[in-house]
């Protein structure tokens, strides 16, 4: 569910995760990369992953970000942030 979809969602607006800011997409980045390691997926792949979607489905693309499979910056930190649950207390 992409929370951008429904400006009216109680889900499209900001928040906070352990005191962390975080944007709508922010939340399903950072779990997108929690969801990756507890299943056993390598760093890398996710983070193509993640890349390989903001491509198909027509999302924003960083062509200099090559580590994160051309997906946006804030994205790929968020994916990262997850995986290594930086924002875990």
């Amino acid at each position: 569910m992409n929370p951008k979809a429904n400006p009216k969602s109680k889900f499209s607006s900001p928040g906070y995760y352990n005191g962390h800011p975080m944007q709508p997409d922010d939340f399903g980045n950072y779990n997108y990369g929690v969801a990756a390691n507890a299943l056993g997926i390598s760093l890398g792949d996710a983070l193509w992953g993640g890349g390989y979607g903001a491509f198909s489905l027509g999302g924003q693309q960083t062509w200099w970000n090559v580590l994160g499979g051309f997906d946006s910056w804030n994205d790929t930190q968020m994916i990262f942030n997850g995986y290594f649950q930086l924002y875990h207390k």
